[in-house]
């Protein structure tokens, strides 16, 4: 059986808050190594963002004067049929700026291997244009985006979105979500925005190993 609890990183110094919920699997059912390594890829993860902003807050502790609160939060998008998919946002509120980014952990549990977009789609298919069209089309109807863009910027940025081969995303039960984190889109959009692709959408351009791990 697979289970995965919240652990929690809680400290507060005269620099920054945080509070760092981050998940934990468990299992009895698939191999200790594969648990054991994405347990600890998360965590080096959670470690490495603390690390970072400490850093970063020591070098402008003689100009401010407020706390910074750094958070992160999960969810689980995916787990069945030995296939795992998880989110994690980290969180940086300092003033009146909050910048989110996020990480996705997308792992088969038999082999232990990192699933990527090109594991989802069949051999010699173009998905990084299949995405990119899907992508575009709903950006254009987004209020969220266009009211803080505007149509004209929104023009010109869909000429140069690009959906690379290494592009963010998570698994879910019904599709996938492409995803950008904070002024990754465009400098004015300051949270996470993210794309649905459902799979009876593009279920012709599907992996065989897809279709088995998500039993379309």
């Amino acid at each position: 059986m697979l289970s995965i609890k919240t652990l929690n990183i809680e400290e507060k110094n005269q620099l920054v808050i945080y509070n760092l919920n981050y998940p934990f699997i468990e299992s009895d059912e698939h191999d200790q190594k594969i648990i054991n390594y994405i347990n600890e890829v998360i965590y080096q993860d959670i470690i490495s963002f603390k690390d970072v902003v400490e850093q970063e807050l020591e070098s402008l502790i003689s100009r401010r004067n407020y706390l910074s609160y750094i958070n992160t939060e999960y969810q689980v998008s995916f787990n069945k049929n030995n296939l795992i998919s998880l989110t994690i946002e980290f969180s940086q509120l300092a003033g009146l700026q909050n910048i989110t980014y996020s990480n996705s952990y997308n792992y088969d549990l038999e082999s232990g291997k990192q699933i990527k977009l090109r594991d989802i789609f069949k051999q010699g298919i173009d998905y990084e244009t299949l995405l990119n069209s899907s992508i575009k089309k709903e950006l254009e109807t987004m209020e969220c985006v266009t009211d803080e863009i505007g149509e004209e910027e929104i023009r010109d940025y869909l000429d140069n979105l690009i959906i690379c081969y290494d592009q963010n995303f998570y698994i879910e039960y019904d599709g996938i979500a492409i995803y950008f984190s904070s002024y990754e889109l465009d400098q004015s959009v300051s949270e996470v925005v993210a794309f649905k692709i459902p799979f009876k959408y593009c279920i012709d351009y599907l992996s065989k190993y897809a279709m088995k791990r998500v039993k379309i």
